[in-house]
């Protein structure tokens, strides 16, 4: 918990609140959220039928809805709903 300082002219509790010292986080774009993850798709053979193997695709910067950064860790939502999880 934040340390708790009494402000003097309202008399009330004001929280001090460090900021966060990856200032990155905050100036992720969202071409930079899209190249930092992934998506997983199946590898088909030569029928068109999957095979069991996956690989990893880039994700285009269109097909972000929203993207969050906490640490070095960036969740991305893409467009279709997929949640994809990846480090910048």
């Amino acid at each position: 918990m934040p340390p708790v300082e009494k402000s003097q002219s309202a008399g009330t509790a004001t929280a001090q609140v460090k900021t966060p010292e990856n200032v990155k986080a905050a100036q992720v774009t969202k071409a930079e959220a899209a190249k930092a993850v992934k998506r997983e798709v199946p590898v088909v053979d030569k029928d068109g039928k999957p095979n069991g193997e996956t690989k990893a695709i880039k994700v285009a910067e269109e097909e972000v809805l929203a993207w969050a950064v906490r640490d070095n860790v960036v969740t991305v939502v893409t467009v279709d709903g997929q949640k994809l999880v990846g480090e910048l």
